[in-house]
């Protein structure tokens, strides 16, 4: 019975470590999304809309009317968040990250 829970214990303190990896992996790789968006040189509207939209797709004028930013400018910062690869366009006008 002892080496049956050693057995037990070590498969739970194995699975434990590739869980901690995972997740040291997901923090690294988000990080070096976060810079990688950094290098991208967003103007000031791309970058406000790139942190609006989320991962609920949003329609082009509720991302202008509540940045208070005029829809012409917006489109255009969806253009180039798009050039970029980092939205998505779906249909209907909403947008989505990657």
């Amino acid at each position: 019975p002892r080496l049956r829970e050693k057995k037990s214990k070590e498969k739970l303190l194995s699975q434990d470590n590739r869980n901690n990896k995972s997740s040291e992996n997901r923090i690294n790789n988000s990080k070096k999304e976060i810079k990688h968006i950094e290098n991208l040189n967003l103007n000031t509207t791309a970058q406000s809309v790139y942190d609006y939209i989320g991962n609920e797709p949003v329609h082009i004028d509720k991302i202008a009317a509540d940045l208070n930013i005029p829809v012409f400018k917006v489109l255009a910062a969806i253009t180039t968040l798009e050039i970029k690869g980092l939205i998505q366009a779906l249909q209907g006008h909403r947008y989505i990250l990657k």
